[in-house]
């Protein structure tokens, strides 16, 4: 007779992430790692494109899924890798005067992202139609506050401190806020609806740890115990 009770590719698949991934602790540092590596690879690639980037994104990510610390550090994180890169190994922006205060916008500006994000972390029913509008709508919002920040930035920096220049610097934002926006809905679908998902799967994959109150005897009114444990010691 053969055997019919092989585990299957499923039950593989489960125990190597219960493995894995113990608790939700883990998870989050997983996705976390996901998201920098994912922010720094995205902006790279994509640096020499205006204001298509994958930093938003994952930004709302940060917040929404994560929360906490992760809002601050994984913005930070990609932002100062991807800095680096472009400042000191290319020279980017090195002889352009004030270029060092710009990063007081653009980090800044990423961490507001996340904090919008933030304001989703506690919607139940994450896997669903509505959460991903809500996701998306949100991301869009924190995208256009952004450009309205680092735009500001932009005209207190380098420009002349006049309304007519600063009327100026928000026009000429304008088609880089649409490529932006664009930017925002394309990686919203692609990655960040996907990420949503898969964070969504592996916590509820890991294995649920129950604790059991186990009632104190000094608690127990002294005749019960008196009952219940047949005098002597406890009587």
């Amino acid at each position: 007779m053969y055997r019919t009770d092989y585990p299957t590719i499923s039950r593989i698949n489960r125990a190597l992430v219960k493995l894995l991934f113990r608790d939700e602790g883990r998870v989050r540092k997983f996705m976390a790692v996901i998201l920098v590596i994912l922010g720094i690879t995205g902006r790279i690639l994509l640096f020499d494109l205006p204001n298509i980037e994958t930093v938003a994104v994952v930004s709302m990510l940060a917040g929404c899924i994560l929360g906490g610390i992760y809002a601050f550090l994984i913005p930070l994180s990609v932002m100062l890798t991807t800095d680096i890169c472009y400042i000191y190994l290319r020279g980017q922006g090195l002889n352009l005067p004030g270029w060092q205060n710009i990063f007081i916008f653009t980090w800044s500006g990423f961490i507001m992202v996340a904090l919008i994000g933030r304001l989703l972390k506690n919607e139940k029913h994450k896997v669903s139609l509505k959460f991903f509008g809500l996701f998306t709508g949100f991301g869009l919002l924190g995208t256009l506050l952004y450009d309205i920040w680092t735009a500001f930035g932009c005209w207190w920096l380098f420009h002349p401190h006049t309304l007519s220049s600063l009327s100026l610097v928000y026009v000429l934002q304008i088609p880089f806020t649409i490529y932006h926006l664009l930017s925002t809905l394309i990686f919203s679908a692609s990655i960040g609806f996907p990420l949503i998902y898969l964070y969504e799967k592996l916590v509820a994959m890991t294995p649920v740890k129950v604790k059991m109150a186990i009632p104190s005897i000094a608690r127990i009114p002294k005749k019960v115990r008196s009952r219940r444990y047949g005098g002597g010691v406890y009587g």
